[in-house]
């Protein structure tokens, strides 16, 4: 699948003012199709790295003993094949340990609290970038020298990474209504 930042629009070229616009004010369950898919695309999680979530979730409620691969499938209902796959990255990259056998299958090697949702998106796709120019496999921008927003955006992108990097596994695992608990001031006028 490729990222909404190589994917050719309009005559091959994407620029970061294709992603910005009213079109975002509307969005909502009348959202015409074409801004649905406009939304999609802009700044969200692939599906390996969901399915990698899901699994280091399961896996974190169940600390004390391995859980195969096909028990976390069949759990989300995700495709074994490509959820193993996952699981041999977060293995080989240890944060995951894997047993062998009828009664093995994978735990977590280090803490939900060590583990950050900026760790496992390096790990199965590399580090994410806003734009084309700042990827690390990017060798080429036609406007590079006339660019007057690479540093701005390279802001932009440094915070989005310490973001990810600052959500744990963890937090991820909390109870929904602990997590989203919020406390709203009231007004009163008197």
């Amino acid at each position: 699948m490729q990222s909404v930042l190589t994917r050719p629009v309009m005559q091959g070229i994407l620029y970061p003012t294709n992603l910005i616009g009213d079109d975002f004010s509307r969005i909502g369950e009348n959202a015409s199709p074409r801004l649905s898919k406009k939304v999609q695309g802009m700044l969200s999680l692939s599906k390996k790295i969901d399915y990698a979530l899901l699994a280091l979730s399961y896996l974190a409620h169940k600390p004390y003993r391995a859980a195969n691969t096909k028990e976390i499938a069949e759990e989300y209902a995700l495709p074994v094949e490509l959820l193993a796959k996952i699981l041999q990255k977060l293995a080989k990259a240890e944060i995951l340990v894997s047993t062998s056998g009828p009664t093995g299958g994978y735990r977590l090697l280090l803490a939900p609290e060590k583990i950050s949702v900026g760790a496992i998106v390096d790990i199965i796709e590399g580090r994410p970038a806003l734009v084309q120019c700042m990827r690390s496999d990017s060798h080429s921008c036609d406007q590079i020298q006339k660019c007057t927003i690479r540093t701005p955006l390279m802001r932009v992108n440094a915070r989005m990474l310490d973001m990810l990097d600052e959500i744990s596994l963890a937090e991820i695992c909390k109870d929904e209504t602990e997590s989203h608990r919020v406390t709203i001031p009231l007004l009163v006028r008197s």
